[in-house]
């Protein structure tokens, strides 16, 4: 199924109570898809490249063989970022001194990739790990989803936990998440057109 932005998408909230935490998020898939993409992430079984970003599946550990732009990427075969940031730390060194010799085409391309890189590195790289598992509490079908996931964050933003290596996740019960999703589909609008299902 092919849902346009300005369409119909799914607003889910995942919960692992044990750690206290929940993520707010949008899908135009099965949300259980995003709970597995979660619970491989929180229990190590995918890692993020540590030059490209790419959040990959580990085999021993290490990220798999890949590719960027065509090209073997330099943190293919190489540990994840949550565990190491030398291969990025090195690269981007190499980087910024070629960028006084560089020209044309050349800067381009490196300034773009510095900032990767140190978006890369930016990223928190030490999580709570295996504490806890996560659950799909919460589902709805609904019009303007986009715009009611980036309200339902505003409501909680200040219960962003900005330690977590897993995108926008929340240090609040499931309770609170529930009531700022809700409340952002009533100030949208939207309430009345979706039917909301809750998981044990």
């Amino acid at each position: 199924m092919v849902v346009y932005r300005d369409g119909f998408a799914t607003i889910y909230i995942l919960e692992n109570s044990e750690a206290g935490l929940v993520k707010v998020g949008v899908t135009i898939n099965n949300p259980a898809e995003r709970l597995r993409s979660l619970a491989d992430l929180w229990h190590g079984r995918y890692g993020t490249c540590q030059v490209c970003g790419a959040r990959l599946l580990l085999r021993k550990g290490r990220l798999w063989d890949h590719r960027r732009n065509g090209a073997r990427c330099a943190g293919s075969l190489e540990l994840p970022l949550e565990q190491d940031s030398s291969v990025a730390e090195w690269h981007l060194r190499v980087l910024q001194e070629r960028l006084t010799s560089a020209a044309g085409v050349e800067i381009t391309s490196a300034k773009r990739t510095i900032r990767r890189l140190e978006k890369v590195l930016a990223q928190p790289r030490h999580s709570e790990g295996t504490i806890g598992t996560w659950a799909l509490r919460y589902e709805v079908f609904t019009a303007r989803p986009y715009e009611a996931e980036q309200i339902s964050h505003s409501l909680l933003s200040r219960r962003l936990d900005v330690s977590a290596p897993h995108g926008e996740v929340f240090r609040c019960d499931f309770e609170e998440a529930r009531v700022a999703v809700e409340r952002a589909l009533n100030e949208l609008g939207v309430a009345h057109t979706a039917e909301p299902r809750l998981h044990p």
